[in-house]
Order: structure tokens, then C-alpha cells, then sequence
């Protein structure tokens, strides 16, 4: 992929995960980052430890759906831009 392309536009990427038969965590997950995505699924910026605390799981929870989501390719991780210590990894629908 070339660094012109977009995610998947939101909406139509929430249809596919409310259709989809996952874990009720990793839906949670998946419609949590959904809600930091500009309307083109690009620049998701939340960082796991803000969506433990949103979704009520542990840190280590939402690590391990965010990995499982990478690994069924409905997220993408990003390249960071900036290299300061505490920013979160940027992701992409």
C-alpha cells in the first residue's frame, strides 16, 4: 500500500464487525477505535491504556484483541511519526 491510500470508510467498516461473528472483547475493541477514526478510517491515535479504561478490560485484554484484529486484518498499524515517548501507535480501519 502506497501512503495515499485510506482506510476503510467507518460506517462501512462497523458493518462488517457488527456482522461479523467475534468475541464480544474484540467487537468491543474493534467499535471502540472506530469512534478516534476520521470518516475515511485513518488516524486512530487511542492508546491501549485509554481503551482498557473505556472498555472496562485490563491492559493486557485490550493488547491481546488489538493483536487479533491486526492478525484478521481488520486494523493496520502505521508507521509512528513522531518518536516522543508516550505517544500512542498510530492504526488505520
Amino acid at each position: 500500500m502506497t501512503e495515499d491510500d485510506h482506510g476503510a470508510s467507518v460506517n462501512d467498516w462497523i458493518n462488517v464487525v457488527r456482522r461479523a461473528r467475534l468475541h464480544a472483547t474484540t467487537k468491543l475493541t474493534a467499535l471502540l477505535l472506530a469512534s478516534y477514526a476520521n470518516p475515511d478510517g485513518t488516524s486512530i491515535y487511542p492508546g491501549v491504556a485509554r481503551l482498557a479504561v473505556q472498555s472496562g478490560h485490563g491492559y493486557r485484554t485490550v493488547q491481546r484483541e488489538m493483536a487479533r484484529l491486526r492478525a484478521m486484518g481488520l486494523i493496520e498499524q502505521m508507521p509512528r511519526t513522531g518518536i516522543r515517548r508516550g505517544w500512542s501507535t498510530p492504526y488505520r480501519l
